[in-house]
């Protein structure tokens, strides 16, 4: 009986463009809440910072005798004179209600209790990495076969170009 050539390819190509999907569902997958909320706290942390330069100025300038806040250092303006300039309330809403800001966005996240540290993220993707070339290969293989069994199968244009030519690359450098 002749083998299905054009069925053992399709089935690889499935298998491929599943560890495709599944890799790209890593990549981009939410971080634990412990990564998310430090990822926010230092958001946090340097508006707040951005606001305490802005009290620093205002502080200095109303130490000295005479001494009046600028309007482009008066952390409270919202519109300068003529409306054109906005200000950020970010930095002066972190300063004074940093806790309440963190409530909100973490609020607006949807979080994952079983999601994948970023630190063991690369290992993760370098075996669906070698995954996907090793289903590439095998693909490939039956290509070939196929070709010489006087069968053509066009091979896909995304194809890896090391699952095709198989080049030897040395494991270490020379010095």
């Amino acid at each position: 009986m002749a083998k299905n050539y054009q069925k053992a390819v399709n089935e690889y190509r499935k298998k491929i463009q599943d560890a495709r999907s599944e890799r790209e569902a890593l990549a981009t997958a939410l971080l634990p809440t412990e990564e998310v909320t430090a990822r926010v706290d230092a958001w946090i942390h340097q508006k707040a910072e951005q606001a305490q330069r802005r009290f620093k100025i205002v502080g200095n300038a109303l130490a000295r005798p005479g001494g009046r806040v600028e309007a482009d250092a008066d952390p409270f303006l919202v519109f300068a004179r003529g409306g054109a300039k906005a200000t950020d309330l970010g930095p002066i809403m972190c300063a004074l209600f940093g806790e309440q800001v963190r409530a909100m966005v973490m609020a607006g996240v949807d979080l994952d209790p079983d999601a994948l540290p970023m630190n063991e993220r690369p290992a993760h993707l370098a075996a669906i990495d070698q995954q996907i070339l090793e289903l590439e290969m095998a693909e490939e293989d039956t290509i070939r076969e196929a070709e010489a069994a006087g069968v053509y199968i066009e091979r896909r244009p995304d194809a890896s170009p090391d699952a095709i030519l198989r080049p030897a690359w040395p494991e270490t450098a020379e010095a």
